[in-house]
């Protein structure tokens, strides 16, 4: 609601969030294209589509295919009667995104039946019955020998 009111007091943000529409659009055109790997929409600028990916031997197959892709895309924006006309399609290659690593799981160390006997006295202080029940079946589960 208050988007449409600054869109509609400010001829910036309008033309940023016509743009934006834009891109979204022809993202979903490039991803219907079935072309190999991740192809990412970049920029319109001047009826040029820019396009970016990661791989350099994918980035080299496209810009051999650019005038093809350029057509496909005229096609499906005709057909969707999209008042855009591609003249041009550049390929860009964009850095590896990093992928994190997991992280190694960690086997937790155990608790001391010191430690299990901390938390059975404190659950045995609480007022809170819910709390004094789960403190009393988490002490019993590390040390099996202590009684309620």
């Amino acid at each position: 609601m208050k988007l449409e009111c600054y869109q509609l007091t400010n001829p910036t943000l309008a033309r940023l969030l016509s743009h934006c529409r834009r891109l979204r659009g022809l993202q979903a055109i490039v991803d219907d294209l079935n072309l190999p790997g991740k192809v990412t929409v970049l920029n319109l600028r001047n009826n040029q589509l820019i396009l970016g990916v990661t791989q350099p031997a994918q980035a080299t197959r496209l810009r051999f295919a650019a005038e093809q892709i350029r057509d496909d895309i005229n096609h499906e924006l005709k057909h969707l009667r999209q008042p855009i006309d591609i003249t041009a399609v550049s390929i860009r290659l964009l850095p590896p995104t990093e992928r994190k690593q997991p992280r190694a799981m960690i086997k937790p160390l155990p608790i001391s039946e010191r430690a299990a006997r901390s938390i059975q006295a404190a659950g045995s202080v609480t007022t809170d019955p819910r709390l004094k029940k789960v403190l009393a079946r988490l002490a019993k589960s590390i040390d099996q020998n202590l009684d309620q």
